[in-house]
């Protein structure tokens, strides 16, 4: 059963994220890469139907761009994951930055949704 509240659909996706940007920095099996992004996308995509339903385009767009950022920033780090190790870091701390960004965003969603919550 999946998530059924924002806060769980945000955990996940953050979560799959989080899991996904693991996976790139360690530049395994490509099966296990490709799960991982399959997992990030099914979350992500979860997540903006869920928004989309309770009618905030503004926060469909923000989690559509950040998420996909960080879907293609780890892209990039598995896909050079025989460049050199300042390359690879490179990529990683970029990586890093999307998620962080990622993360801000979620939070955001969540707090704006506990503030007209309240006010409700």
């Amino acid at each position: 059963d999946g998530p059924r509240t924002l806060v769980q659909h945000v955990k996940n996706t953050a979560l799959c994220l989080k899991r996904l940007s693991a996976v790139a920095k360690e530049g395994g099996q490509l099966e296990e890469f490709e799960e991982a992004t399959d997992r990030a996308v099914r979350a992500t995509t979860a997540l903006l139907e869920f928004v989309a339903d309770s009618g905030s385009n503004q926060d469909v767009s923000m989690v559509k761009a950040i998420s996909a950022k960080a879907i293609v920033g780890s892209k990039k780090l598995y896909a050079h994951r025989y460049a050199s190790d300042e390359e690879r870091a490179a990529y990683a701390a970029q990586l890093d930055k999307l998620l962080a960004g990622s993360a801000t965003v979620l939070k955001q969603l969540v707090q704006s949704d506990l503030q007209q919550s309240s006010r409700s």
